[in-house]
């Protein structure tokens, strides 16, 4: 999840593109949304077992 966390805070704008996410700079957007959706289900995942 904090991979994910990281790339979604990096398109964001809050974290600035450095060596490791400088490919999102020029990713299409089915690459930043499969980024989007992947942070939003492991949210979504986590949540859930965290109220069981």
């Amino acid at each position: 999840m904090a991979l994910f966390l990281y790339l979604s805070l990096t398109l964001m704008g809050v974290i600035k593109y450095n060596q490791h996410t400088a490919f999102l700079s020029n990713a299409s957007p089915i690459t930043k949304f499969s980024v989007f959706g992947g942070t939003v289900a492991f949210a979504i995942m986590a949540f859930v077992d965290l109220m069981k």
